[in-house]
């Protein structure tokens, strides 16, 4: 009827959200370990290759000025023995991890910040349950049934069977001081990103980006979604059939949303947009 041809179909029709952040927080971490009850760094333990991969890490986004680096040295302590000791020892660990750090870092111009977090249940209910050790899960049992660090060292040296797998697999890597190197790292500009599809460079962004601009700037939004659909992502060709319907494409906006359902949607937009198109056709 008249009413239906004076409906604009492609204006009702939904685009799907992206998840797109301009600003991105990248977390890598590296383990100092000790040996027991000490806090001297061996020349072997600044070796390990995590504290490798942590340095490149920390040398590679130096190259990038759109990189801000905080680095941390948290030190820990195993909790086995007084728990008042291993407070101080985990202190101990901070400072000298800290200084071993600075030393690896010598030329980041970076600072380095220390805390201390004496004996480090969480990494040891972490690592039982990542661990292959029998009767885990009374180990974790006990865990959640006492709080307080005497009683749950306690009553986890009474699990005679697996205190000894315990000693080998597990409280060795809890003597340490953790290195966390945390980046914000700010991603490119929406002009520069328009920029780079109007110059037929669309391959340079990544999903999110493509989505993003398509949203932002109308100008360059089939050809960034066009793009994004080499990526097979359902959320590119429900927005691509979008543009396309708008444009008067309702064929190649009912391929375009065929397409979104293959490669698995099932999101109500998906639903609505095909009705849309449909009425368009």
């Amino acid at each position: 009827n008249t009413l239906q041809k004076d409906l604009d179909y492609a204006e009702a029709m939904l685009p799907l959200a992206n998840n797109y952040k301009n600003v991105t927080t990248q977390v890598v971490k590296a383990n100092i370990v000790y040996k027991i009850n000490s806090s001297n760094v061996s020349e072997s333990a600044m070796e390990a290759e995590d504290i490798t991969a942590l340095k490149q890490n920390v040398d590679a986004l130096l190259a990038n000025d759109r990189a801000k680096q905080s680095v941390y040295v948290n030190g820990y302590a195993s909790p086995d023995g007084p728990e008042k000791f291993n407070d101080k020892l985990s202190d101990k660990r901070s400072q000298s991890g800290v200084k071993a750090v600075e030393k690896l870092l010598k030329d980041s111009g970076l600072a380095i910040d220390a805390a201390a977090y004496g004996e480090d249940w969480e990494g040891f209910q972490e690592a039982v349950a990542a661990s292959s050790i029998e009767d885990k899960d009374l180990i974790l049992q006990v865990l959640n049934m006492y709080s307080s660090s005497a009683e749950r060292e306690k009553e986890i040296k009474n699990l005679s069977s697996v205190f000894g797998a315990l000693k080998t697999d597990v409280l060795p890597q809890l003597r340490r001081a953790q290195i966390v190197n945390s980046a914000d790292i700010t991603g490119k500009t929406d002009a520069e990103m328009q920029a780079l599809v109007e110059k037929g460079r669309a391959s340079e962004l990544d999903l999110e980006e493509l989505l993003h601009i398509a949203e932002m700037q109308p100008a360059v939004a089939e050809a960034a979604l066009k793009e994004a659909v080499k990526t097979g992502d359902a959320r590119a060709y429900n927005n691509l059939a979008v543009v396309q319907a708008a444009q008067g494409d309702y064929k190649g906006a009912l391929a375009s949303l065929n397409a979104a359902a293959a490669a698995g949607d099932k999101s109500g937009e998906v639903t609505n947009n095909y009705a849309l198109v449909y009425l368009g056709l």
